[in-house]
């Protein structure tokens, strides 16, 4: 129980257990005109990374050595069928109700992330990307810290998660009033990459609204979601989610509210519980990695700052712990104040211009930064700089020229860009 891997040794005497060697050579196997490892990888459902290993026993023996790595979740199908050995017998899964019982409760308790990743072929140079940023170190010896590989020094679920290569998807959504898309994005790629794309995309779209309130005109600025609830709330959605779960973790915001749903019911623990802050690890390499490069602080407190947030304000966030998924809804402070505060005499979604440059995002200062060294650089050159999407590189450049910050003289290509200071 709890292996990482599995084997079958070709070569030894099924009676006496001693080495006898074996002729049994992969390498020249064929079913039919398909290459004897391809055609095995094809069959397993989900597919696996079997690898086979010939070791030189002694001078005239020979043995083949199979590493199976471990299931999780469910078992592994070969030609759409699980099997079971039950002494030297093997017998199909399903024909035998007490041992089906006892493999399933095995497979849920293993470790998701230190199960070994069926992909090895794994890159990081999203994960270095951010470090740099963050001016945190990345080097190789850290795959091994962060927990990226097993003890065999294969990468592992954990890794998988964090590679460039991961295909687990996490999906934001912003709806009108008739619940119809405003905007429909799906994330994919490194766990790391995607918390902070999603994080930028929830921050665009947490509004400031300006009030004028009473004779003197006192003027106030809300947030849609007060800081720090919407970062909070995603960064334990990203953290707690259960992976095996047939679910993505959806991000959606509503005209009069912020829904955060995070597949996976509540691990170990109660609403109540988490409430107080008690904590639960039903993903600890996840929390060790967010910790490590600063998105969290591995203390349980999302909950009580969300709550802490919401104090001065009449509507409160609402958590729905299900068996199936764990969701936070966050009220919409400015579409609540809007219908109910008759003092309210405009609603904008940024500060008056005297005020742009006080609150330009920190991206967005950078960007002004780039372009006054190097008035022709593009767009892609931008995002290469500051290590973000080109996509996401255009979006700021729309919203400095939306404030009038900077034009754009020419076109595309051969024009320049100016910053009216």
């Amino acid at each position: 129980m709890r292996r990482p891997y599995g084997y079958l040794i070709f070569g030894v005497s099924n009676d006496t257990h001693r080495f006898v060697g074996t002729n049994f050579n992969y390498l020249n196997l064929k079913q039919g005109n398909e290459e004897f490892t391809n055609w095995l990888e094809r069959l397993l459902n989900p597919r696996i990374n079997v690898t086979f290993h010939t070791i030189k026993y002694s001078e005239i023996c020979n043995v083949v050595v199979v590493e199976i790595p471990s299931a999780f979740g469910f078992p592994v199908r070969f030609k759409g069928q699980a099997y079971i050995r039950i002494g030297s017998s093997k017998k199909r899964l399903e024909d035998v109700p007490g041992a089906q019982k006892a493999l399933w409760n095995a497979l849920d308790n293993i470790d998701f992330e230190q199960a070994t990743a069926i992909r090895q072929d794994l890159h990081f140079d999203k994960v270095k990307m951010i470090a740099e940023r963050k001016h945190i170190p990345f080097h190789k010896k850290d795959l091994e810290t962060l927990c990226f590989k097993n003890r065999s020094g294969m990468f592992n679920n954990l890794g998988y998660l964090f590679s460039d290569e991961n295909e687990i998807i996490v999906k934001f959504a912003v709806y009108d009033e008739h619940i119809n898309f405003k905007v429909k994005k799906e994330f994919s790629g490194s766990w790391l990459m995607m918390l902070d794309q999603v994080l930028e995309y929830a921050d665009l779209y947490n509004t400031t609204s300006a009030r004028v309130i009473g004779s003197d005109h006192t003027r106030t600025e809300l947030r849609s979601y007060p800081e720090p609830s919407l970062r909070e709330n995603i960064c334990n959605a990203f953290c707690h989610l259960e992976l095996r779960a047939p679910s993505n973790i959806k991000i959606e915001f509503f005209v009069d509210h912020c829904e955060i749903a995070s597949p996976g019911p509540l691990f170990y623990t109660t609403l109540k519980e988490v409430m107080k802050g008690r904590q639960s690890f039903r993903n600890p390499g996840i929390i060790k990695v967010l910790n490590h490069f600063d998105y969290i602080e591995n203390y349980a407190t999302g909950f009580k700052k969300t709550e802490i947030a919401y104090l001065p304000y009449d509507y409160k966030p609402e958590y729905i712990a299900s068996e199936h998924f764990f969701t936070v809804i966050l009220p919409n402070l400015n579409y609540y104040n809007g219908l109910k505060d008759n003092v309210v005499e405009s609603v904008v979604e940024n500060v008056v211009e005297n005020d742009m440059k006080r609150r330009l995002k920190e991206i967005e200062r950078k960007i002004i930064d780039i372009i006054r060294d190097d008035e022709y650089i593009s767009a892609f050159k931008i995002a290469t700089e500051l290590s973000i999407s080109s996509r996401t590189v255009q979006r700021y450049l729309k919203r400095l020229q939306d404030k009038c910050i900077i034009i754009r003289i020419g076109g595309d290509k051969g024009g320049h860009w100016k910053i009216k200071e």
